[in-house]
């Protein structure tokens, strides 16, 4: 194909010489145009008469009419090195089906490039370079590196000169970066250029299913998802994600912490479901947000080493707090079923969702998660707190530890309820620790229902928030804990700080536990409907465990009494205050000891007041014979004959007093005392009823209460 200008004739020799060529100095706009077909047919050329070792050099150089290289070279035979410096290429570039030594775009601006099923033997470089229309990577094969630093890749519809978000707005979701499949042996560079500008996207970047031997790193990116027009107030409702990378593996760390002053930002979702990273998953000090919804998608996900979303240090007087990089989650981070080989750190983060902030159901977190305070601040400054709007939710998980640690829980923005949930380990299983430490300011309900914790260190030392109280104008404070069926191999009640070395008195153990068990009941008082014995079983146990039997006992006391209070009613309930009152529900020997001596000394009052008044008499009363004359209807004669007749004479008790009463109160046990006195008939003691059925229910009370202190005293009451 014969040249048509100046420009084309220079190029032609200067590739026909294996020379690069490089255009005139002046502004793109004055750029004489070369026909992509001409440069086709000059690259073809090339090809049936290669030259060793020359690479394919352009430099500021206009391509008009598109440039179509598809299908040209093979994996064995690729077209030598091709490198396009700051040059514009108009209606599309093809290079699919394609195979090239290596393929570098740097600074240049590209309509809708095309490089499906691309085969580069080293590095494609893209750095600086516009791309307007959809980047086209679809199951490319790449050697080297993917470098994409400080490109700019915009598909968003309508005039690409045009910046008005109202003119761009999208309708349906579109892509700025295609990629999937595609199989990269080196690393994926998506950073700033140093003194330019980020990377930066304007429609989704997607690899899903993409292979990746080395890392990814993206921080100081911006990848803004395909966005709707604003609404009144002026927020972006995306439509689509901003960045996927479902199903890929990757071997290295997707690392996307903040570079240079520069922050990963996103408006849309990153998805990582079923995405496997050998090393790190790194968003330090970024910026993610999806307001409506899901800001970071991890299901199923595997993360060999550790998920952090820590703040980072910035230049002073950089940053919010000054000196601080904080990373923002705006939307929730979704990990049900994901695998953390190592830790899921939040350090100094702000988490804000409408409803739940990390959705872990089901995950496995080898090494733990921490929510904790940022230290790394400028000299004076407090450590910036974890703060998290909406509930931490790892029901069924597994965790290696748990520290939430100067970190302020609080509901989701849409939860207005009173005790919306806050932290969910719903069947969770930590198996080293718990430490909890919230802030001032958490509220709502901590759930650790049916979850099993290796240890609750700390009890006192550790703070659950303030206790969980209400108004009667409705206004809701504090912390609930949900603890039914809550199991844990130990918990730990250490001295206060700054308290002198030594043991305190363990009846301050048993305190500290009631105090952090009646945390479950709003106003401290339980409720039918929110009564469970087991915690209190739970922690009677562990206590007894530790010998402290005292404080075992304290605890399963309290638990009878919160019973008979909610749960027990009429005879029932009496029953059990009965039990409560003269035994403390068998865990008082004392109690039980000083309530049978005022048993005994009651019965020795009531014994030795009928002995005095006569109310008690021998068994065997003493018979003589009276003689008196015989009545006058029986006289026959004139004597009056004398008649004899037994008279029965009542001897007072002589038995003694302790012994009757102990014959009396012990009834199962026969002595012997209560049958040789007997309470005198009522021809002679006026009391004699009423002193017949005293002695009776005494002998009951006895009946009752001597086998029940058998038992506490013998502890088998102690069942908790």
């Amino acid at each position: 194909m014969a040249p048509e200008s100046d420009i084309e004739q220079a190029l032609a020799e200067a590739l026909r010489r294996g020379e690069p060529y490089v255009g005139p100095e002046e502004a793109p706009a004055d750029w004489v145009g070369v026909r992509g077909a001409f440069l086709r047919a000059l690259l073809l050329e090339r090809v049936a008469n290669p030259l060793p070792g020359a690479a394919i050099l352009l430099a500021r150089v206009r391509v008009t009419g598109g440039l179509d290289l598809s299908g040209l070279g093979r994996t064995e035979a690729p077209l030598p090195p091709f490198r396009l410096t700051e040059c514009r290429v108009e209606d599309g570039l093809d290079l699919s089906d394609s195979a090239v030594a290596r393929l570098d775009l740097r600074g240049c601006r590209i309509d809708r490039p095309n490089l499906r099923n691309l085969v580069c033997g080293f590095d494609l470089n893209l750095s600086l370079t516009i791309v307007e229309g959809e980047l086209l990577l679809m199951n490319a094969r790449i050697g080297g590196n993917l470098v994409l630093n400080g490109a700019y890749l915009d598909a968003r519809p309508g005039d690409p000169n045009s910046d008005d978000p109202h003119a761009r707005a999208a309708t349906a979701p579109f892509r700025a970066l295609s990629a999937d499949g595609i199989d990269v042996r080196g690393d994926v560079f998506l950073r700033p250029v140093a003194g330019a500008r980020s990377f930066i996207a304007r429609g989704t970047v997607a690899l899903p299913g993409a292979s990746i031997r080395g890392d990814i790193s993206m921080g100081g990116a911006l990848l803004e998802g395909p966005c709707a027009a604003p609404d009144g107030e002026g927020r972006r409702h995306t439509l689509g994600p901003a960045l996927v990378l479902d199903r890929a593996e990757i071997g290295g760390d997707l690392n996307a912490a903040a570079q240079g002053g520069r922050h990963l930002d996103t408006l849309g979702r990153i998805s990582l479901a079923g995405t496997r990273i050998r090393g790190d998953a790194i968003f330090s000090g970024a910026d993610l947000g999806h307001d409506q919804g899901v800001a970071v998608n991890g299901d199923g996900a595997d993360i060999g080493q550790s998920l952090t979303f820590d703040s980072l240090p910035a230049e002073a007087g950089a940053g919010d707090p000054p000196g601080v990089t904080r990373c923002l989650v705006r939307g929730s981070i979704r990990l049900i079923d994901a695998k953390v080989g190592s830790q899921l750190s939040f350090r100094g983060t702000r988490l804000e969702a409408l409803g739940e902030a990390i959705l872990g159901g089901g995950a496995r977190i080898e090494g733990g998660l921490f929510l904790v305070p940022f230290h790394e601040v400028p000299d004076g400054a407090a450590p910036v707190a974890t703060e998290v709007r909406g509930a931490l939710g790892f029901p069924n998980a597994t965790l290696g530890f748990c520290r939430l640690q100067g970190c302020v829980l609080q509901p989701g923005l849409a939860r207005e309820e009173p005790f919306a949930p806050i932290a969910v380990f719903e069947g969770a299983t930590i198996r080293t620790a718990l430490l909890v430490s919230l802030a001032p300011g958490s509220r709502g309900l901590f759930s650790l229902e049916s979850a099993h914790v290796g240890n609750l260190p700390n009890l006192e030392l550790t703070r659950w928030g303030e206790p969980p109280t209400t108004d009667s104008q409705g206004t809701w404070s504090g912390v609930r804990l949900e603890l039914d069926e809550l199991t844990y191999d130990r918990g730990d009640v250490a001295l206060p700080e700054g308290a002198a070395g030594g043991r305190r008195d363990r009846s301050e153990d048993s305190r500290v536990v009631l105090a952090w068990l009646a945390r479950q009941y709003v106003n401290g008082a339980p409720a039918p409907a929110t009564f469970r014995p087991q915690p209190y079983e739970q922690a009677a146990r562990l206590l007894r465990a530790k010998g402290d039997r005292y404080g075992a006992g304290r605890v399963g006391s309290t638990k009878r009494q919160m019973q008979r209070r909610c749960v027990d009613r009429g005879l029932a309930g009496l029953g059990n205050w009965l039990f409560h009152l003269f035994f403390d529900y068998g865990y008082s020997p004392a109690r039980t000891l000083l309530w049978g001596l005022a048993f005994l000394a009651l019965g020795l009052a009531g014994v030795e007041a009928l002995k005095r008044t006569g109310g008690l008499v021998d068994a065997e009363p003493v018979l003589s014979f009276a003689i008196r004359p015989a009545p006058a209807a029986d006289i026959a004669g004139g004597g009056a004959p004398l008649v004899g007749e037994p008279v029965r004479a009542e001897q007072p008790c002589t038995v003694d007093t302790l012994g009757y009463t102990l014959d009396a109160f012990l009834p199962l046990v026969d002595l012997g005392f209560d049958r040789r006195c007997v309470v005198a008939p009522p021809a002679q003691f006026a009391g004699a009823r009423g002193a017949t059925w005293a002695l009776l229910l005494y002998s009951l009370i006895g009946l009752v209460f001597v086998p029940i202190a058998a038992l506490t005293f013998a502890g088998v009451l102690r069942s908790d």
